[in-house]
């Protein structure tokens, strides 16, 4: 091998100072012994790279001490930290069980400081760790209590979802109300992403099998035969939706009173035809009962033993088994206390005894029982048992349940649509009727509103057909019915309404434009028309009709 001439140098380090460069500097020395191994040594040439090993050698120094420096300023700044934690938690400790979300938040910022709080050797990180990972534990304790206890509570909701799914028939708000306490718990607690995940897909896979399934039946009772009960409400909603399209009132209430008998009678059209009998037994018992009520007492007692004998008869016939005759009813005695004005108290207290001189409490006077007593509910007879129990309406299908609940909405949108312009056309009858001062196309007072009673009615149409009044007194009805109506009033009468409300603040006891609107407005139709006394008037009327 030559030595006269240096070895080739190696590539220049991308940077100087580095842990690369020192790595390089050993790697450059190595290859230079295995050469004067090989070959006979170069004293010249040697001082020459040694010399440049120790100008580079320079830098690396420089590097090593401020490696050391840093060090031992991050292993400050860890112990700071450290001992910051520490205080925090112990500052923290009785907080800890009331935000934990909160305190969940707080201490990924402080693992995220941890993190970030500069390199130090492997041997002191341990150490350091250790200490930072034991304070953490403790800090941490009623967070992971916590969330042990979210995922036993979750996994008893994913049990009682599944009890749910695999019931016959769904309970949406049961399967609500489960969703909501899920919610609840996942505000609450915060778990691993991971296993919370998995949880919740647990806890979510049974209920949507059960709502698949449900929407399953729902397509197969589409797709299946309808019964007479559907038919017969889908006839009935058709035929509300085309009194609709004709906009004939009296035609939509009619047709949605049919759609309303058909739903109702769905359980009588599927009774049995065997149910006739019971059912003419007790015509006749209630005919005979009517009969006895309007006769003599004589009669009354004669009849009602006829007819209890035909009743009795028709049921031996018609049913073998024998039936329990019903308690007769007690009979009801009128008892009038005397209540005469002329009569002293000392005998009517006589004849009605003081609750309270006996000893008891809560009743009410003259014998009545008091409003907080509770002793009455023990004569009254039970709720509802006069009343016969109503047939089972069998549900509609999904199909017949649409189409009705969609009809009803779209009736009543009609019907109300339909009112507002039939309202809106009297209006405009009674602006004519006024302009042209013909009392007798005066609209009905029905057509007008419930506000309007048949003597205001009259007026109107007196006013309108009788000659035209001053109209300074109707510029003045005008005011007031736009103060009743709280509607704008044009720019030029603005003056004039306000010095009317002033003048109105003064009246304390004079009648407000509220109670007087009706008689104004017979003011008003008295004068003489115009286009912008029709307009106001119009609107007016427009309010308070609809108030």
């Amino acid at each position: 091998m030559d030595c006269s001439r240096p070895p080739k140098a190696s590539p220049q380090p991308a940077a100087s100072g580095s842990r690369k460069l020192q790595q390089q500097l050993r790697e450059l020395r190595e290859h230079w012994r295995q050469v004067d191994r090989a070959n006979a040594p170069n004293a010249h040439l040697w001082k020459r790279f040694d010399e440049a090993a120790s100008k580079a050698h320079a830098i690396v120094e420089e590097w090593l001490v401020k490696v050391k420096a840093e060090a031992a300023e991050h292993k400050a700044e860890r112990n700071r930290l450290l001992d910051e934690f520490i205080a925090w938690g112990k500052a923290h400790a009785e907080e800890a069980n009331q935000d934990l979300k909160g305190l969940q938040r707080q201490l990924q910022q402080w693992n995220n400081r941890w993190r970030n709080a500069g390199h130090v050797s492997d041997k002191l990180y341990t150490g350091l760790q250790e200490r930072w990972k034991a304070a953490h534990d403790a800090i941490a304790a009623p967070v992971e209590q916590a969330q042990k206890e979210s995922i036993a509570i979750r996994r008893s909701l994913i049990e009682e979802a599944q009890q749910l799914a695999s019931a016959a028939e769904l309970n949406i708000n049961a399967v609500k109300n489960l969703q909501q306490r899920w919610q609840a718990q996942a505000h609450t607690v915060s778990i691993d992403r991971k296993q919370e995940q998995k949880l919740w897909e647990a806890f979510r896979k049974p209920l949507d099998d059960a709502f698949n399934r449900k929407s399953s039946q729902r397509e197969q009772q589409a797709t299946a035969p309808l019964s007479a009960h559907d038919q017969a409400v889908l006839q009935a909603s058709a035929a509300v939706e085309e009194a609709i399209r004709n906009g004939d009132v009296a035609a939509i209430r009619e047709a949605v009173q049919a759609l309303e008998q058909a739903s109702r009678q769905g359980a009588a059209a599927e009774a049995p035809a065997a149910s006739s009998t019971p059912t003419a037994t007790a015509t006749a018992t209630d005919a005979a009962s009517e009969t006895a009520a309007t006769g003599t007492p004589e009669a009354d007692t004669t009849a009602v033993a006829a007819a209890t004998d035909e009743t009795t008869a028709t049921t031996t016939e018609a049913a073998p088994a024998p039936v329990a005759a019903p308690a007769p009813a007690k009979p009801l005695i009128a008892r009038r206390g005397d209540d005469r004005p002329g009569q002293p108290r000392s005998s009517l207290g006589a004849a009605v005894p003081s609750r309270e001189r006996d000893g008891q409490k809560g009743k009410g006077r003259e014998g009545r029982d008091g409003r907080d007593s509770r002793d009455g509910r023990e004569r009254r007879a039970p709720v509802g048992s006069e009343r016969a129990p109503r047939a089972a309406t069998p549900r509609l299908g999904d199909k017949a349940f649409r189409a009705q609940r969609n009809a009803l909405e779209n009736a009543q949108l009609a019907l109300r649509k339909l009112a507002s312009q039939a309202h809106g056309e009297s209006l405009v009858q009674l602006l004519d009727a006024w302009q042209k001062r013909d009392a007798a196309t005066v609209p009905p007072a029905a057509q007008l509103g419930k506000k309007i009673s048949n003597a205001q009615w009259t007026q109107w149409q007196q006013a309108i057909g009788g000659s035209a009044a001053d109209a300074s007194a109707a510029q003045q009805a005008l005011l007031r019915l736009e103060i009743a109506a709280e509607v704008p009033t044009p720019a030029e009468a603005l003056p004039q309404r306000r010095a009317l409300q002033l003048q109105l603040l003064t009246q304390k006891h004079a009648a407000s434009p509220v109670e007087t609107w009706q008689a104004d407005v017979g003011k008003v139709l008295a004068a003489p028309a115009d286009d912008d006394s029709s307009k106001r008037l119009q609107n007016a009327l427009k309010a308070l009709l609809r108030k």
